[in-house]
Protein backbone atom coordinates (compact mmCIF):
# COMPACT_ATOMS: atom_id res chain seq x y z
CA UNK A 1 0.00 0.00 0.00
CA UNK A 2 1.18 3.81 -0.66
CA UNK A 3 0.47 6.73 1.25
CA UNK A 4 -1.31 8.41 -2.10
CA UNK A 5 -3.72 4.96 -1.49
CA UNK A 6 -4.39 5.72 2.41
CA UNK A 7 -5.32 9.55 1.34
CA UNK A 8 -7.63 8.40 -1.11
CA UNK A 9 -8.97 5.83 0.89
CA UNK A 10 -9.65 8.45 3.97
CA UNK A 11 -11.01 11.45 1.68
CA UNK A 12 -13.96 8.78 0.49
CA UNK A 13 -14.78 7.49 3.81
CA UNK A 14 -14.57 11.47 4.85
CA UNK A 15 -16.78 12.85 2.39
CA UNK A 16 -19.00 9.73 1.58
CA UNK A 17 -18.41 9.24 -2.29
CA UNK A 18 -15.77 9.13 -4.67
CA UNK A 19 -17.47 12.14 -6.54
CA UNK A 20 -17.01 14.47 -3.53
CA UNK A 21 -13.56 13.12 -2.86
CA UNK A 22 -12.76 13.43 -6.21
CA UNK A 23 -12.25 17.52 -7.01
CA UNK A 24 -10.92 17.76 -3.09
CA UNK A 25 -8.07 15.37 -4.66
CA UNK A 26 -8.21 16.56 -7.72
CA UNK A 27 -7.93 13.53 -9.31
CA UNK A 28 -10.44 11.47 -11.65
CA UNK A 29 -13.35 9.25 -10.35
CA UNK A 30 -11.62 6.44 -12.02
CA UNK A 31 -8.28 7.23 -11.14
CA UNK A 32 -9.36 7.17 -7.17
CA UNK A 33 -11.92 4.09 -7.63
CA UNK A 34 -8.73 1.82 -8.96
CA UNK A 35 -6.58 2.82 -6.28
CA UNK A 36 -9.50 1.81 -3.40
CA UNK A 37 -9.86 -1.74 -5.75
CA UNK A 38 -6.17 -2.18 -6.18
CA UNK A 39 -5.99 -1.29 -1.81
CA UNK A 40 -8.50 -3.99 -1.32
CA UNK A 41 -6.79 -6.33 -3.25
CA UNK A 42 -3.33 -5.95 -1.54
CA UNK A 43 -5.13 -6.14 1.49
CA UNK A 44 -7.03 -9.13 0.91
CA UNK A 45 -10.25 -7.83 2.63
CA UNK A 46 -13.40 -5.35 1.12
CA UNK A 47 -13.02 -1.98 2.84
CA UNK A 48 -16.84 -0.93 1.28
CA UNK A 49 -20.07 -2.50 1.02
CA UNK A 50 -21.39 -0.85 -2.63
CA UNK A 51 -24.62 -0.29 -3.64
CA UNK A 52 -26.71 2.10 -5.46
CA UNK A 53 -27.13 4.53 -2.56
CA UNK A 54 -23.48 4.64 -2.44
CA UNK A 55 -20.35 3.23 -0.27
CA UNK A 56 -20.54 2.07 3.29
CA UNK A 57 -17.63 0.60 5.50
CA UNK A 58 -17.49 -2.55 6.38
CA UNK A 59 -16.48 -3.68 9.78
CA UNK A 60 -12.96 -4.17 8.71
CA UNK A 61 -13.45 -1.46 6.87
CA UNK A 62 -14.19 0.68 9.70
CA UNK A 63 -10.84 -0.68 11.78
CA UNK A 64 -8.63 0.02 9.03
CA UNK A 65 -9.93 3.21 8.77
CA UNK A 66 -8.78 4.37 11.95
CA UNK A 67 -5.63 2.81 11.87
CA UNK A 68 -5.18 4.65 8.66
CA UNK A 69 -5.95 7.82 10.01
CA UNK A 70 -3.15 7.32 12.87
CA UNK A 71 -0.95 6.33 10.27
CA UNK A 72 -1.44 9.74 8.16
CA UNK A 73 -1.51 11.83 11.43
CA UNK A 74 2.42 9.85 12.52
CA UNK A 75 2.94 11.03 8.57
CA UNK A 76 2.17 14.44 8.56
CA UNK A 77 3.98 14.95 11.87
CA UNK A 78 6.77 13.29 10.66
CA UNK A 79 6.85 15.73 7.75
CA UNK A 80 6.75 18.76 9.65
CA UNK A 81 9.21 18.16 12.16
CA UNK A 82 11.24 17.08 9.28
CA UNK A 83 11.14 20.45 7.94
CA UNK A 84 11.14 22.66 11.39
CA UNK A 85 14.46 20.68 11.31
CA UNK A 86 15.64 21.88 7.97
CA UNK A 87 14.32 25.45 8.85
CA UNK A 88 16.61 24.84 12.04
CA UNK A 89 19.60 23.85 9.90
CA UNK A 90 19.17 27.12 7.95
CA UNK A 91 18.66 29.38 11.16
CA UNK A 92 21.65 28.00 12.95
CA UNK A 93 23.87 29.30 9.34
CA UNK A 94 22.29 32.17 9.92
CA UNK A 95 22.74 32.48 13.61
CA UNK A 96 19.05 32.83 14.35
CA UNK A 97 16.93 32.89 17.29
CA UNK A 98 12.90 32.54 17.23
CA UNK A 99 11.50 34.40 19.67
CA UNK A 100 7.64 34.34 19.83
CA UNK A 101 5.37 37.54 21.60
CA UNK A 102 1.89 37.15 22.62
CA UNK A 103 -0.03 39.85 21.77
CA UNK A 104 0.14 41.83 24.92
CA UNK A 105 4.00 40.63 25.78
CA UNK A 106 4.65 44.38 27.48
CA UNK A 107 5.27 46.87 25.39
CA UNK A 108 7.72 48.68 27.86
CA UNK A 109 10.06 45.21 28.69
CA UNK A 110 10.73 43.73 25.10
CA UNK A 111 11.93 46.72 23.87
CA UNK A 112 14.91 47.29 26.16
CA UNK A 113 15.50 43.69 26.59
CA UNK A 114 16.24 43.02 22.54
CA UNK A 115 17.97 46.35 22.56
CA UNK A 116 20.20 44.50 25.94
CA UNK A 117 20.70 41.71 24.44
CA UNK A 118 21.72 42.78 20.91
CA UNK A 119 24.49 44.93 22.85
CA UNK A 120 25.93 41.75 24.23
CA UNK A 121 25.15 38.89 21.69
CA UNK A 122 25.78 40.83 18.44
CA UNK A 123 26.13 37.41 16.36
CA UNK A 124 22.93 36.52 17.36
CA UNK A 125 19.72 37.65 15.67
CA UNK A 126 16.62 37.42 17.51
CA UNK A 127 13.96 37.29 15.47
CA UNK A 128 10.10 37.91 16.71
CA UNK A 129 6.89 35.87 15.64
CA UNK A 130 3.91 37.21 16.79
CA UNK A 131 0.47 34.91 17.62
CA UNK A 132 -1.75 34.15 20.78
CA UNK A 133 -0.48 32.25 23.54
CA UNK A 134 -1.98 29.18 22.62
CA UNK A 135 -0.26 28.74 19.14
CA UNK A 136 3.12 29.97 20.03
CA UNK A 137 2.79 26.90 22.94
CA UNK A 138 2.18 24.71 19.88
CA UNK A 139 5.09 25.86 18.14
CA UNK A 140 7.37 25.79 21.02
CA UNK A 141 6.32 21.89 21.29
CA UNK A 142 7.32 21.63 17.41
CA UNK A 143 10.06 23.31 17.17
CA UNK A 144 9.20 26.19 15.20
CA UNK A 145 9.85 28.73 18.06
CA UNK A 146 12.83 28.50 20.28
CA UNK A 147 11.49 30.87 22.69
CA UNK A 148 8.32 32.82 23.97
CA UNK A 149 8.03 36.22 26.13
CA UNK A 150 4.77 36.45 27.96
CA UNK A 151 3.41 37.87 31.19
CA UNK A 152 2.65 34.70 33.94
CA UNK A 153 -0.97 35.90 33.66
CA UNK A 154 -0.96 34.20 30.43
CA UNK A 155 1.78 31.71 31.13
CA UNK A 156 0.27 30.56 34.70
CA UNK A 157 -1.18 27.20 31.82
CA UNK A 158 2.79 26.00 31.35
CA UNK A 159 2.68 22.49 29.85
CA UNK A 160 4.20 20.07 31.69
CA UNK A 161 7.80 19.67 30.99
CA UNK A 162 8.24 23.13 29.80
CA UNK A 163 11.06 25.60 32.07
CA UNK A 164 10.33 29.13 32.51
CA UNK A 165 12.11 32.11 33.84
CA UNK A 166 10.46 34.67 35.37
CA UNK A 167 11.86 38.26 35.53
CA UNK A 168 10.83 41.12 38.05
CA UNK A 169 7.05 41.73 38.88
CA UNK A 170 4.74 45.06 38.25
CA UNK A 171 1.80 45.24 40.42
CA UNK A 172 -1.85 45.01 38.77
CA UNK A 173 -3.17 49.17 38.75
CA UNK A 174 -6.24 50.69 38.02
CA UNK A 175 -6.01 52.61 34.65
CA UNK A 176 -8.12 55.61 34.47
CA UNK A 177 -7.84 58.87 32.84
CA UNK A 178 -6.43 61.97 33.54
CA UNK A 179 -9.52 63.79 34.27
CA UNK A 180 -11.03 60.72 35.82
CA UNK A 181 -12.40 61.53 39.65
CA UNK A 182 -10.27 58.62 40.89
CA UNK A 183 -6.93 59.68 39.19
CA UNK A 184 -5.57 61.71 42.32
CA UNK A 185 -5.58 58.49 44.41
CA UNK A 186 -2.84 56.90 45.67
CA UNK A 187 -4.37 53.46 45.58
CA UNK A 188 -7.71 51.93 44.99
CA UNK A 189 -9.79 48.91 46.09
CA UNK A 190 -12.22 47.22 44.08
CA UNK A 191 -14.87 48.84 45.94
CA UNK A 192 -13.37 52.27 44.64
CA UNK A 193 -14.55 51.25 40.92
CA UNK A 194 -16.93 48.58 41.14
CA UNK A 195 -19.45 51.15 39.16
CA UNK A 196 -17.19 52.43 37.05
CA UNK A 197 -17.47 50.52 32.90
CA UNK A 198 -14.78 48.66 32.46
CA UNK A 199 -12.09 47.22 29.61
CA UNK A 200 -9.78 44.28 29.76
CA UNK A 201 -7.45 42.71 27.34
CA UNK A 202 -8.88 39.39 26.39
CA UNK A 203 -5.15 37.52 27.09
CA UNK A 204 -5.35 38.85 30.65
CA UNK A 205 -8.13 36.83 31.46
CA UNK A 206 -6.91 35.38 34.28
CA UNK A 207 -6.29 39.21 35.62
CA UNK A 208 -9.96 39.40 34.87
CA UNK A 209 -10.74 36.54 36.85
CA UNK A 210 -9.15 38.14 39.71
CA UNK A 211 -10.85 41.28 39.74
CA UNK A 212 -14.07 39.65 39.11
CA UNK A 213 -13.48 37.19 42.79
CA UNK A 214 -13.37 40.76 44.42
CA UNK A 215 -16.35 42.51 42.98
CA UNK A 216 -17.64 38.83 43.68
CA UNK A 217 -17.14 39.22 47.18
CA UNK A 218 -19.17 42.53 47.71
CA UNK A 219 -21.76 40.63 45.89
CA UNK A 220 -21.73 42.27 42.67
CA UNK A 221 -20.15 41.66 39.31
CA UNK A 222 -17.83 44.28 36.75
CA UNK A 223 -19.45 46.16 34.61
CA UNK A 224 -17.59 45.04 31.36
CA UNK A 225 -17.98 47.19 28.44
CA UNK A 226 -15.25 45.95 26.00
CA UNK A 227 -13.01 42.82 25.22
CA UNK A 228 -9.87 43.96 23.43
CA UNK A 229 -7.02 41.83 21.94
CA UNK A 230 -5.07 45.27 21.47
CA UNK A 231 -3.83 47.78 23.84
CA UNK A 232 -4.28 50.69 21.64
CA UNK A 233 -7.83 50.11 21.90
CA UNK A 234 -7.26 50.13 25.64
CA UNK A 235 -5.62 53.21 25.80
CA UNK A 236 -7.78 54.82 23.15
CA UNK A 237 -10.63 54.04 25.42
CA UNK A 238 -9.47 54.95 28.68
CA UNK A 239 -8.09 58.26 27.80
CA UNK A 240 -10.87 59.48 26.05
CA UNK A 241 -13.01 58.96 29.86
CA UNK A 242 -14.80 55.88 28.03
CA UNK A 243 -14.08 53.84 30.94
CA UNK A 244 -11.33 51.64 33.22
CA UNK A 245 -9.23 48.58 32.45
CA UNK A 246 -6.91 47.06 35.24
CA UNK A 247 -3.10 46.97 33.60
CA UNK A 248 0.62 47.17 34.83
CA UNK A 249 3.14 49.67 34.13
CA UNK A 250 4.74 47.22 31.52
CA UNK A 251 1.50 47.26 29.38
CA UNK A 252 1.40 51.35 28.72
CA UNK A 253 4.16 52.62 25.73
CA UNK A 254 5.63 55.95 26.53
CA UNK A 255 4.04 57.70 24.01
CA UNK A 256 0.69 56.98 26.20
CA UNK A 257 2.27 57.59 29.57
CA UNK A 258 0.93 61.08 29.93
CA UNK A 259 -2.74 60.28 28.54
CA UNK A 260 -3.15 57.23 31.32
CA UNK A 261 -2.60 56.97 35.42
CA UNK A 262 -1.98 54.16 36.77
CA UNK A 263 -3.18 53.53 40.47
CA UNK A 264 -2.00 50.71 42.32
CA UNK A 265 -4.99 48.35 43.28
CA UNK A 266 -5.37 47.11 47.14
CA UNK A 267 -4.90 44.14 48.02
CA UNK A 268 -1.45 44.20 45.97
CA UNK A 269 -1.25 41.67 43.22
CA UNK A 270 1.78 41.23 40.74
CA UNK A 271 2.08 40.16 37.48
CA UNK A 272 5.75 38.95 36.02
CA UNK A 273 7.50 38.53 32.45
CA UNK A 274 8.25 35.15 31.70
CA UNK A 275 10.78 33.63 29.45
CA UNK A 276 9.83 30.04 27.88
CA UNK A 277 11.39 27.35 26.78
CA UNK A 278 10.77 23.72 25.71
CA UNK A 279 14.10 21.54 26.92
CA UNK A 280 12.88 18.26 25.33
CA UNK A 281 14.23 20.16 22.11
CA UNK A 282 17.82 19.93 21.19
CA UNK A 283 19.05 23.33 22.52
CA UNK A 284 21.82 25.28 20.48
CA UNK A 285 24.85 27.55 21.73
CA UNK A 286 22.52 30.44 21.38
CA UNK A 287 20.21 29.20 23.03
CA UNK A 288 21.81 29.17 25.98
CA UNK A 289 23.51 32.58 25.54
CA UNK A 290 19.69 33.68 25.97
CA UNK A 291 19.34 31.95 28.81
CA UNK A 292 21.99 33.09 30.26
CA UNK A 293 21.54 36.75 29.04
CA UNK A 294 17.83 36.91 30.45
CA UNK A 295 19.21 35.72 34.06
CA UNK A 296 21.85 38.43 34.29
CA UNK A 297 18.89 40.62 33.18
CA UNK A 298 17.00 39.54 35.41
CA UNK A 299 19.08 40.40 38.05
CA UNK A 300 20.14 43.98 37.06
CA UNK A 301 16.27 44.91 37.14
CA UNK A 302 16.05 43.71 40.88
CA UNK A 303 19.25 45.46 41.16
CA UNK A 304 17.46 48.89 39.78
CA UNK A 305 13.95 48.25 41.51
Amino acid sequence: MTMLQIKYFITVVSTGSVSKAAPLLFVSRPAISRALKDLESELGVPLFIRSASGLELTKIGRLIYGNFKKIQQIVNQTNLQISNYKEMQEDDARGVLKLGLSPITPAVFFPEFYRAFSAVCPQITLTTVENDYNHCIAALSDGSLDFLLATDSLAARLPSGFQALDFCKSELALAVSPAHALSGKRSVTVEDFKDEPLIFLTAHSEIEQLISKRFSALGTTPHVILRTQQLSTVAEFVSKGLGCSVLTKWDIPDKDSEQLVLIPISPASSASVRLIWNPALPQRERAHSLIDFSKHYRESMEERV
